[in-house]
């Protein structure tokens, strides 16, 4: 699709999905889903590589994270999902979109997922506070700033986290990826605004 040829589209009449959004086409699925199912092969080259030896029950929970991370980056970023999360309430919403939608600050507040790896990775407490906080004060902070810093604010965050994650901040050993992916995922693909464009053949 050409450039002068792209199209907003804010309206969606059909029940939207909480993970996918509202009308997400078959592609825009087909990346989330990908990228959700490229996490399990990644953790899975580590413990081929020798570098992670966990219990059984730590690779369910490591490959549910990963999932729900990795996926989520993708899924967040997806037209159909700014099209749920940033459209005034509508008939079709369901009540936890609904929810969020009221109250945006409980989306990052339900992703436990850093107190969780302090616990059964033998994380530090340190690092659970912070990966747990990050995004909650992140989006406290964008949400006070004109729309038009939004962006560039999480891309700032974003980056001090990538920083942090490397320098200051050590993971538990084979999550060395989970805080810039965690922020991407809830700083820049729930906290920023952006237009939900519509593919060529949606008639608005």
């Amino acid at each position: 699709m050409a450039e002068n040829d792209a199209r907003i589209e804010w309206s969606y009449t059909t029940k939207p999905e909480f993970f996918m959004g509202a009308d997400a086409t078959s592609a825009e699925k087909a990346w989330a889903l990908c990228a959700a199912a490229a996490a399990p092969v990644l953790l899975y080259a580590l413990a081929w590589r020798g570098q992670v030896d966990w219990a059984l029950w730590q690779w369910a929970l490591a490959v549910l994270l990963a999932i729900d991370i990795a996926g989520g980056v993708v899924a967040n970023a997806l037209s159909a999902l700014k099209r749920l999360t940033f459209s005034p309430p509508n008939p079709a919403d369901g009540w936890a979109v609904r929810l969020v939608k009221r109250r945006p600050l409980l989306f990052p507040l339900a992703h436990v997922h850093p107190l969780l790896l302090a616990w059964a990775f033998g994380g530090s407490a340190v690092f659970g506070a912070v990966w747990y906080a990050a995004p909650i004060l992140s989006h406290m902070l964008i949400h006070r700033l004109p729309l038009y810093l939004h962006r560039p604010a999480a891309l700032g965050l974003i980056a001090a986290a990538f920083l942090v994650s490397l320098y200051v901040i050590g993971a538990p050993r084979g999550f060395e990826w989970f805080a810039p992916l965690f922020m991407l995922k809830l700083v820049y693909g729930h906290a920023v605004r952006e237009e939900p464009y519509a593919p060529p053949s949606r008639r608005i």
